[in-house]
């Protein structure tokens, strides 16, 4: 589908994606660019600048929580404040707040989180509290009410969020991508999921300049969560790692340039899905019907690219390239050189034809040496691939629409010397 368009003058200042927030108050969007005035959904086809907002002043990110909006490092003729949060004034239901300016008579405020290094990144909730990132600190917001309305208190000194949109909730947690690891959080400790497995491999992939473009987003329907971020040389995410949370797994996925992926129901077609005017037999029905509003399951992840969407998790039949991968494995030996000449496939029968290369490195920060691929084709189940270093990895990918399943790579090794 495409994009909504709107004849409208607001948030027309900045057409970098990158630089948008957004967030939903009692089912109004609320929009802002980081540079003009913060904005809301005031019907088909048009943008309302908030209610009592300062004209002349911005803000970076923008977020709801409770009845209130909150929003984090704020700009004005008065100078630019990175730590500064204000939040409105609680909104009545069905309505957006109407008021910012702190008084006598509302729970509006504002509070400077200054005492880390740093600006205030972005913000969401996690069950009763807000989580307030900064690249190297985190402070959670819990409401009390009386004159306070909100408590503030930071919960991580040294580790923060790396960019605006790195962060996501999965099942009353968050996943975060730090400055240099993949983080579980349930707003006191925290565990690593992707050191010594693939947080070396994301970093050293990820394009410096354009590292802010980096997503993650939950796919509940899937349980996924899909990191997002442009490698080396590219701008937007043309690569992602897929986190399975049930299996505790990663994969990864090459991505179109996307700028985003939100997840939500779409429906954009104009056929009708009522019961009278569906013809097929219950059998051969696809799809959801529209008497549920909750299911998880009817919910669909959306790539959106800087000029068009696609929704995903569709019933089309697509032919998807697989790839399976172990990366940098130096078999407790770091030091010592290893020859790879052989790769034992243990897959299950009818898997049609597999694309097996093999990659060596003399240091764990030197980009992998790949081999030419070699094909292995059913019922074939050796194949002979030569690498050499301290460090070996190991590719299989897919190019057909077989179903393949590998229960194991056994690989056969010499070890050499030390240089």
């Amino acid at each position: 589908g495409n994009a909504i368009q709107m004849d409208n003058s607001l948030l027309a200042s900045i057409g970098d994606p990158v630089d948008y927030s957004s967030s939903l108050l009692n089912g109004v969007p609320i929009i802002s660019n980081g540079t003009d005035e913060p904005v809301f959904w005031a019907g088909p086809g048009n943008l309302a600048n908030l209610t009592d907002w300062t004209s002349t002043e911005s803000c970076k990110f923008i977020t709801a929580f409770k009845y209130h909006l909150f929003a984090l490092d704020i700009s004005g003729p008065g100078g630019t404040f990175r730590s500064l949060l204000r939040w409105s004034k609680a909104a009545e239901p069905g309505t957006i707040p109407n008021q910012w300016t702190p008084s006598a008579s509302n729970d509006a405020g504002d509070v400077e989180l200054s005492d880390s290094p740093g600006e205030l990144l972005c913000a969401y909730p996690m069950r009763d509290s807000l989580l307030i990132y900064k690249p190297s600190a985190t402070y959670q917001a819990k409401f009390v009410g009386g004159d306070n309305v909100f408590n503030f208190r930071k919960i991580h000194s040294t580790s923060g969020a790396l960019t605006r949109r790195s962060v996501c909730d999965v099942n009353g947690q968050h996943l975060i991508v730090t400055d240099g690891d993949i983080v579980m959080s349930d707003g006191n400790n925290r565990r690593s999921i992707g050191h010594a497995r693939v947080k070396d491999w994301l970093f050293n992939q990820l394009d410096q300049d354009n590292y802010p473009n980096l997503f993650c987003a939950y796919n509940r329907a899937q349980h996924e969560v899909i990191i997002g971020f442009p490698t080396s040389g590219s701008e937007f995410c043309n690569s992602a790692l897929v986190y399975n949370v049930e299996l505790d797994s990663f994969g990864v996925r090459d991505l179109a340039n996307l700028v985003q992926a939100p997840v939500g129901y779409i429906n954009d077609t104009v056929e009708s899905n009522t019961w009278a005017d569906r013809t097929e037999t219950w059998a051969l029905a696809v799809g959801a019907w529209g008497a549920s509003t909750v299911s998880s399951a009817r919910d669909s992840m959306v790539f959106i690219h800087t000029d068009e969407m696609h929704q995903q998790d569709v019933t089309d039949a697509v032919t998807v390239t697989a790839y399976l991968g172990k990366y940098s494995m130096d078999f407790g030996d770091s030091a010592r050189v290893k020859f790879l000449k052989r790769i034992h496939v243990q897959a299950r029968a009818n898997y049609g034809t597999l694309f097996i290369r093999a990659g060596s490195q003399m240091e764990a920060n030197d980009t992998i040496t790949w081999s030419n691929e070699a094909t292995i084709t059913d019922p074939e189940q050796v194949v002979n691939l030569f690498a050499q270093g301290r460090y070996l990895s190991v590719e299989v990918r897919s190019a057909g629409s077989d179903v393949w399943k590998i229960t194991g790579l056994d690989l056969e090794i010499e070890q050499r010397g030390y240089f």
